[in-house]
């Protein structure tokens, strides 16, 4: 039986934020499907490593435009999986896939992805703070950055709210439910995305 890599336990601790260039960095250094799907995944929601890997398409509904963390059946805990918006990003990358777990590698669903984390921020030149919690981390500072409320920004991310208890289950059906949180985190996206789309464009343009 294969032994667990005594790095995963470090790496499974909360990261540290990171600046956009760092993303951009990150999210290029690995050109697998699973690596891109997870990244934007945790990038688009603020979710945990954790939510992120589970996540099913049955878990998003793209007519509301919202997607459901938790998955049915799943008891919620202190670490809750909010309902959010549904990004731009997300829809385009995911509406035509196959029903079931998003994120896979060779087709099986993935337990850990800490190996290819630490892979990948090897060749992106980070330090070792650096992991999947990172992107959570970035995410909750971003929002703030980006003007979008505490109390909005704790819905986002899962936080309890005091007040909220009984009434969580309905406030997704306000018509501007995570309207702000769920910009900045498309803008987020758009930012890291579209730079890594220009950088290969720029790569694969013939020279003059």
């Amino acid at each position: 039986m294969r032994m667990r890599d005594r790095r995963d336990t470090k790496d499974v601790a909360k990261g540290r934020a990171l600046s956009v260039d760092e993303l951009r960095r990150l999210y290029r250094a690995s050109d697998v499907q699973h690596w891109h799907d997870l990244f934007l995944i945790l990038l688009g929601t603020g979710c945990r490593p954790g939510a992120a890997r589970e996540l099913r398409k049955e878990q998003i509904d793209f007519a509301a435009g919202l997607i459901d963390l938790n998955q049915p059946g799943r008891e919620q805990t202190n670490k809750r999986r909010p309902v959010v918006r549904l990004p731009d990003t997300l829809r385009e990358r995911f509406q035509g896939r196959a029903d079931g777990v998003l994120v896979l590698w060779r087709g099986e669903v993935t337990t850990k992805n800490e190996r290819l984390m630490r892979a990948a921020r090897k060749r992106a030149g980070l330090d070792k703070a650096v992991n999947l919690y990172s992107l959570r981390s970035t995410c909750s500072q971003w929002l703030i950055m980006q003007g979008v409320s505490l109390h909005e920004t704790a819905f986002q991310l899962g936080h309890k709210v005091a007040g909220y208890d009984v009434t969580y289950r309905y406030v997704k059906h306000s018509p501007d439910y995570l309207v702000n949180a769920c910009a900045a985190l498309e803008k987020l996206c758009q930012l890291v995305v579209c730079d890594t789309v220009a950088r290969q464009a720029d790569a694969e343009r013939p020279a003059a």
